[in-house]
């Protein structure tokens, strides 16, 4: 279980090197998110106290000692000028919010726009791509449409996970794995892509795996406690 653990850790710093190649500000901050929930998920975990201790102090000097070596230094060096920059929402959006903006003044000019919209087309407001996976779904089938369309993945998403999964000890993995997949999609025009069914299939597996170790962990600590002489 430690190994494990420990390749998993290296794993995270490998592909947090990758992530900060992107220079991306998203990046940084979908992962700071994602940081505080699992810290607020770990006590939960059927561990002791001391062997959560141990794996968010191993965590953290592995972190330490990336971000101390030179390959490291010079991504945060970039990171740090993009965030350094930043004087208003505008700059921290990298513009996308005059994007946004634009699309809102196209809905409130038109309700049928918002009600039926454009169609499954390449079309544009004032030729910029809106950024926001959800602007884009109501510009492009309405707001009806679109809600329909949340609806299916939604039932799509659930169909794929076994009733043990959908209890109340899963909500904090689907946040942990909402927040990784669904996020980053408030920046990003993901309607056009494959990824926007694939994504909802990778946060059902990561929800079942997570909801599984959270419905066995109960159960395992009751039969070690029934086992107790």
């Amino acid at each position: 279980m430690r190994r494990r653990q420990l390749l998993l850790l290296v794993l995270l710093v490998a592909l947090l090197y990758c992530g900060l190649l992107s220079g991306s500000k998203s990046f940084i901050l979908v992962t700071a998110l994602l940081f505080c929930v699992w810290f607020f998920i770990l006590p939960e975990k059927n561990e002791p106290a001391a062997g959560r201790l141990g794996l968010l102090l191993v965590l953290l000097c592995l972190v330490a000692v990336a971000l101390s070596s030179r390959a490291f230094g010079e991504l945060l060096e970039i990171v740090y000028s993009r965030f350094s920059s930043v004087t208003n929402l505008s700059d921290l959006t990298t513009g996308r919010t005059e994007l946004w903006q634009r699309y809102f003044e196209a809905f409130a000019q038109s309700p049928r726009l918002f009600l039926l919209g454009e169609g499954y087309t390449d079309v544009t407001v004032g030729g910029g791509a809106s950024h926001n996976t959800i602007l884009q779904g109501v510009y492009q089938f309405g707001f009806p449409g679109f809600l329909l369309l949340l609806l299916w993945q939604g039932l799509h998403v659930k169909a794929l996970l076994p009733e043990a999964v959908l209890c109340s000890r899963s909500l904090m993995p689907m946040l942990l794995m909402g927040i990784g997949v669904f996020l980053p999609w408030m920046a990003l025009d993901i309607l056009f892509f494959d990824e926007f069914f694939l994504f909802p299939v990778f946060f059902a597996v990561g929800v079942q795996a997570c909801g599984e170790n959270a419905v066995q962990a109960p159960a395992a600590r009751h039969n070690g406690l029934l086992q107790t002489p």
